[in-house]
């Protein structure tokens, strides 16, 4: 891909960079005292003086190096540090990050001019490694992009370290090369996507699927005959759902639905979060057709997500995936408990942001968000005023006195803006929220919750709600969650709701929660998992990826 780095290794040797003494750590006042020792070499002398003189490092570094008594990370004794950095430049394109030729580039002129010239010269040249590393090790740990500015629904906050943070983690390492190359995630599900990648680029670069697109039509059905049958099988074998090689020479003719074509739809299927029924209707052949340029596209903008989440979640952890429409709780990196979901409907789209559950509450009443009460129940209160009864609601409070019988009021008379109450749903069958609702209170008013409307979790879609996440088997997640708390949580958790009355549930052992947005992984089965990009974020994402120099593929030759 890029030979600078080759070149650059090449002329380091002998070189190189010493892991410091720490001997000037436990000084007051290291910088100051370095003048005046006579243990200082030179090049800290040279060092020390480039960081009084320039200003231009920032005092993040300078004061790494004060605590090392500037001696060099890069331009000492030893090449290795330097070496391993040299090598990581020349992967990021491997990680879905723009590729760094110009810094390398940069790099090697400024390395090769302080080996030639004075410790002045070298300083320079260690104030620039230092530089290029910070900026390197602030990418593929946190991610090129800062998530906020891409989407202001994308409430995800990357680990916030400084470069000064980088360069000490690096100038107390044992092992500097080995903590270089161990920057990017270390987790199973990055290094898995990272590895597809590569692949990815393989079938981009050599044309895509090499299969058509398969024609649009009628909902096919195992033992359906159809002229588009042949295209079907054509496209799975591409994708790699179908096993088996066609016979060389010899057209397809077989336009018959048969098992072995239902075998690879239903592995496609469950590839695609879809419901594996062996229908191909109109979600399964969207997916069917999907580029392999915009798979790829996903790739890279899942690998800047994983960066984005790389931090400690939680040995026990609430994970909801949106696009996949289902929630986990993991516990040490595996799922003990999975449930499908619904999420905000495309008009009412669920944030993407962390928290920690506290507690649940059991037969829970709900307050009707404004928005909600003004834009869809009062329209039902105008055409019908015993909407409310019949609804198990009744009026609150608000700008105007409560009346005795909700249902004479003329509610006509009132706009959305000038609705003067608010609604609560008492508990019962019918209230929207459920029996149980799962709680970790946050700006955004969002949580888990059980619904009756148990018919949309059979869709593969479920994007209905108004931003809240409803749960399929909510009675099961509250099991889950008070195990270890009580002895028998079935039991105890009958008892609550069978007394009718909301009741609070306070969880011994808090829970983190994390609502994210990933439409690509790889399973521990090794397969390719794609979703659909429901809120468009995966393009708003790739956008600005694309405007930071990240490529489909390497153009620089």
């Amino acid at each position: 891909m890029c030979t600078i780095g080759k070149k650059f290794a090449v002329l380091v040797v002998g070189a190189g960079v010493s892991v410091a003494s720490l001997a000037y750590a436990q000084n007051a006042n290291p910088a100051a005292s370095l003048a005046t020792t006579n243990a200082a070499s030179p090049q800290a002398v040279a060092l020390q003086s480039h960081f009084l003189t320039s200003g231009a490092p920032g005092a993040d570094l300078n004061a790494v190096y004060a605590q090392r008594g500037y001696e060099p990370i890069w331009t000492g004794a030893s090449t290795d540090t330097a070496r391993a950095f040299v090598k990581v430049l020349q992967e990021t394109y491997d990680h879905g990050l723009p590729v760094q030729t110009d810094v390398l580039r940069d790099l090697l002129r400024t390395y090769q001019d302080g080996m030639d010239g004075d410790f002045f010269a070298k300083a320079e040249a260690e104030v620039a490694f230092s530089r290029a590393y910070t900026a390197y090790a602030a990418m593929v740990q946190s991610g090129l992009l800062t998530p906020k500015d891409v989407d202001p629904e994308i409430h995800v906050f990357p680990a916030d370290k400084t470069a000064g943070d980088h360069l000490f983690a690096l100038s107390q390492a044992t092992d500097q090369a080995g903590h270089i190359a161990r920057l990017t995630p270390q987790t199973d599900d990055y290094k898995r996507l990272q590895e597809k990648l590569s692949r990815m680029r393989d079938v981009v670069a050599g044309g895509g699927w090499l299969e058509p697109a398969v024609p649009e039509g009628r909902t096919l059905r195992p033992g359906d005959m159809d002229q588009r049958v042949p295209a079907i099988r054509a496209r799975l074998r591409a994708l790699g759902d179908m096993l088996g090689d066609p016979l060389i020479g010899v057209p397809d003719t077989n336009a018959t639905y048969d098992p072995e074509l239902e075998f690879a739809v239903l592995t496609f299927q469950r590839r695609h979060g879809l419901n594996d029924d062996g229908v191909i209707g109109a979600r399964t052949l969207r997916a069917m057709n999907r580029t392999a340029d915009e798979r790829l596209r996903q790739v890279i903008v899942n690998l800047e997500r994983a960066r984005w989440l790389n931090r400690d979640l939680g040995d026990r952890h609430i994970y909801v995936n949106m696009p996949d429409y289902r929630m986990h709780i993991m516990e040490n990196g595996r799922s003990t408990f999975t449930s499908r979901v619904v999420i905000g409907e495309p008009e009412h789209k669920t944030p993407e942001f962390s928290d920690v559950m506290t507690f649940m509450v059991a037969n829970p009443t709900w307050t009707v968000p404004r928005s909600i009460t003004t834009e869809e129940i009062l329209p039902e209160l105008k055409a019908d005023p015993t909407y409310l009864v019949r609804n198990n609601m009744r009026l609150l409070g608000g700008s105007a006195p409560i009346p005795e019988d909700s249902t004479l009021v003329d509610y006509t008379q009132y706009s959305e803006r000038t609705f003067p109450w608010w609604i609560r749903q008492a508990s019962g069958p019918g209230n929207a929220l459920g029996r149980v609702k799962f709680m970790f209170p946050n700006q955004f008013d969002i949580y888990l919750h059980d619904t009756p409307s148990r018919h949309l979790f059979r869709r593969d879609a479920r994007a209905f709600s108004h931003g809240c996440v409803r749960v399929h088997k909510p009675m099961e997640l509250a099991h889950a969650l008070l195990a270890g708390q009580v002895g028998s949580p079935e039991s105890y958790f009958q008892r609550i709701l069978g007394r009718g009355t909301e009741a609070t549930i306070k969880l011994q052992r808090p829970v983190p929660v994390h609502l994210t947005y990933r439409t690509s992984w790889v399973d521990g089965q090794g397969d390719m998992q794609f979703r659909e990009d429901i809120y468009g974020r995966d393009k708003t994402v790739f956008d600005a990826l694309s405007a930071r120099g990240v490529q489909l593929l390497d153009l620089t030759g």
